[in-house]
């Protein structure tokens, strides 16, 4: 293993301490969410929610819009979250195993201990994105544009990440 010169490693954590990454911010009171209220379209975004131990499978929440809210060990498979937008939230112990989460946005979000094997993040947009102990294996990540994302402790083993940009990554 070749060692990188002292003056390119230098350059380069002097230039990641500039770019710290935006974590969410949840309100310390949010409104628990039923599966049947999420079920049947959210027609307004919801805002300030609390996801916990949903399990629904098969169901299309596309173009659904989320900000500061937190999903709780959700068991969200073959769910399509496709053209959605999230913001300000935390995916905590959930399962989206098969789901589609093309053309969808994160702005400010954290998964943590996620399972999301198979997921397709087709020209996806996360930024400012915290991924940790998460399972990403054999997910789609064609043309995903990955601005300030951390990953750590991330299984992405088989994961198709054709086309992907790279933006401060850690």
């Amino acid at each position: 293993m070749a060692a990188i010169p002292d003056p390119v490693q230098t350059a380069y954590e002097a230039a990641a301490a500039q770019r710290t990454l935006s974590l969410p911010t949840i309100p310390e009171e949010l409104r628990a969410l039923e599966a049947d209220d999420l079920r049947g379209g959210a027609e307004e975004p919801l805002e300030a929610i609390d996801a916990s131990g949903l399990i629904i499978a098969d169901e299309n929440f596309s173009e659904l819009q989320a900000a500061h809210a937190r999903f709780a060990n959700c068991f969200l498979s073959c769910c399509d979250f496709s053209g959605s937008l999230f913001t300000d939230t935390v995916f905590e112990g959930c399962d989206f195993a098969n789901s589609y989460f093309d053309s969808a946005g994160f702005t400010r979000c954290t998964f943590k201990n996620c399972k999301l094997t198979g997921a397709s993040f087709m020209e996806a947009n996360l930024e400012h994105v915290a991924l940790e102990d998460c399972t990403l294996d054999f997910g789609a990540f064609n043309r995903c544009r990955f601005w300030a994302v951390s990953a750590t402790r991330c299984d992405f083993s088989g994961a198709d990440m054709a086309e992907m940009e790279l933006h401060y990554v850690t």
